[in-house]
């Protein structure tokens, strides 16, 4: 999933987190086979790459959260709420844009080092 990061659809990048994250969770366990240097700049840069990734998640599901709070409020209040919701819809798209473009550097630096359990 990783090799097309820069092309990746969204379904897949939150595919791409959850295996990053058995990945880590993995390293973490096996970390005391390995040189403690190496194994734990290995595993910082899985953790901060797994934070880039769920951030951007985070900012992704803000959407659907919106959408069911203007749902859920009684039509003649909605527009205030709905107001509301635009704004902060705008606001998690670009924290979301921004979160992908930093995950995505993340990922190439991390991509571009030699594994520690190698």
């Amino acid at each position: 999933l990783g090799r097309a990061i820069d092309t990746l659809p969204v379904l897949q990048r939150h595919e791409l987190r959850l295996a990053l994250k058995k990945l880590r969770y993995a390293a973490d366990f096996f970390a005391g086979l390995f040189p403690h240097k190496a194994a734990k700049a290995g595993i910082a840069a899985l953790a901060a790459l797994q934070d880039d990734l769920g951030g951007f998640n985070d900012a992704a599901s803000t959407a659907a959260i919106l959408d069911a709070a203007v749902a859920a409020t009684p039509e003649k209040s909605r527009g205030p709420v709905e107001r509301a919701a635009l704004f902060l819809k705008g606001w998690a798209s670009l924290r979301a844009d921004l979160a992908w473009e930093h995950a995505r550097q993340s990922w190439h630096a991390f991509a571009g080092k030699k594994p520690f359990w190698r």
